[in-house]
């Protein structure tokens, strides 16, 4: 997937590459293109934590789908790492909720807007999935709580951005992508994605209520009912 999209002309598919890479450095192999142990690389967990094999566990997957990483000879390594760092640094991969968050941080909110809007009528649920950090902040303006929401409080449509791309045919199963990085870097371990991030969130609201807000939502984006998101 890396070698297929590095040199893509659409910004997508350049990120769906950084994101391959990403997943494995600097984690898996060190800036000057050294080989990271399974033993370095998790060193760092608490010992006899709470699922910590299984996070171990998390990490030999992740390893593996670094194997043709590893196997790239030196000097190429330090070279597509510079070439990385270098369009991470420019903003060339930025997904596109993080364009949507960087116009939000920078203060042109009708431009976040549209953007989340175009996102939103891609349908394409990577995308859609990118939104959920950028929701989080953009549902927290003034003006955009929902009623009854208490200060402070997470917006409940926000947390839903986290689960509705897997209904919407995002790869959320126990061993994709996603699920592996909860479960190494956040100790999620149980189930698919969404059963992760319902899990993880049970403390901030209860399960039954966000799961119904993902199906509204999930039904709002289908239909592109912006007012129904908060957008």
């Amino acid at each position: 997937m890396y070698d297929k999209y590095k040199t893509s002309n659409d910004p997508a598919e350049r990120n769906t590459a950084y994101r391959a890479w990403s997943a494995c450095f600097p984690t898996f192999v060190a800036p000057q293109g050294q080989a990271v142990t399974l033993d370095l690389a998790t060193r760092a967990l608490p010992q006899n934590g709470a699922n910590s094999a299984e996070r171990i566990d998390a990490y030999r997957a992740l390893m593996g789908r670094c194997k043709d990483f590893f196997d790239m000879p030196h000097d190429a390594v330090i070279a597509q790492t510079q070439q990385q760092n270098g369009a991470w640094l420019s903003g060339d991969l930025r997904t596109p909720g993080e364009r949507a968050a960087k116009y939000l941080a920078d203060g042109k909110t009708q431009e976040a807007a549209s953007t989340a809007h175009a996102i939103i009528a891609s349908q394409d649920p990577f995308a859609i999935y990118s939104l959920r950090e950028f929701m989080g902040t953009y549902l927290a303006l003034p003006g955009n709580a929902q009623s009854g929401q208490a200060p402070g409080q997470q917006d409940v449509r926000a947390l839903a951005f986290y689960i509705v791309p897997c209904e919407l045919g995002m790869e959320c199963g126990p061993d994709s992508l996603t699920a592996l990085q909860l479960c190494a870097h956040t100790g999620e371990c149980l189930g698919t994605v969404a059963e992760r991030y319902l899990h993880a969130f049970s403390a901030q609201v209860d399960r039954t209520v966000l799961e119904n807000e993902s199906r509204r939502i999930a039904d709002a984006i289908k239909a592109g009912d912006y007012r129904a998101l908060g957008l």
